[in-house]
């Protein structure tokens, strides 16, 4: 549902995207300060404002991400990396490593994942400089999982067409100047086998640098 403005309502409507903006995480005390022009939002703007193909640096844009893990975990509960670089994901598309310098950031809004369907995943969580976040990790089994999405299945008769979205964290987590990733812990007695974890990721991307 929503609603479908005219051009010619734009400004009216919208008036002029004033910067700068701030990206904090609160759990990290961290905070990332973004500066433009400010943009009056119109026709021939449209294209330049955050998400658009147009933007002047820095470029601010959705991002969400979806991977399988392409190997098994190691089932002694070590953190498997969802990493192309190493080959544990299948595509580029995929990775859920981060080694961003300080022109590079992601705010981290959201995780899901899928346990496999034997019951070996046991915990999820973000790394980000080498800390859990949150600390204790998250409870994420076949059961017990806050951060399912997609196929409501099997907490919910698989008769029901019933979906979940990616699910929201409690506060966001900004990634920058630093190496930040999502990782998933088996229950340290069997490994869970290939492609049978589906974890997601969303948040907002910033470039900081290029054109």
């Amino acid at each position: 549902w929503g609603y479908i403005y005219k051009v010619s309502e734009l400004p009216r409507v919208f008036g002029t995207m004033l910067f700068p903006t701030q990206l904090v995480d609160r759990a990290r005390n961290r905070v990332l300060t973004l500066n433009k022009v400010a943009i009056p939002v119109n026709g021939d703007t449209w294209r330049t404002l955050p998400g658009g193909k147009d933007q002047s640096i820095p470029k601010i844009n959705p991002l969400i991400r979806y991977a399988y893990n392409l190997k098994a975990t190691d089932a002694k509960s070590g953190d498997y990396q969802f990493r192309y670089g190493i080959g544990n994901v299948a595509e580029s598309e995929e990775n859920m490593y981060f080694d961003f310098d300080s022109m590079d950031a992601i705010l981290v809004k959201g995780i899901g994942i899928r346990p496999d369907a034997a019951g070996n995943l046991a915990k999820t969580a973000l790394k980000i400089a080498g800390d859990y976040h949150p600390k204790g990790l998250i409870p994420t089994t076949l059961t017990n999982n806050p951060l399912h999405f997609g196929w409501a299945d099997p907490f919910f008769p698989s008769t029901i067409p019933l979906y979940y979205a990616i699910p929201k964290l409690e506060r966001p987590y900004l990634i920058w100047n630093e190496i930040g990733q999502v990782i998933a812990q088996d229950d340290g007695t069997l490994a869970v086998v290939i492609n049978a974890l589906i974890t997601a990721l969303s948040g907002i991307r910033i470039e900081m640098k290029g054109g």
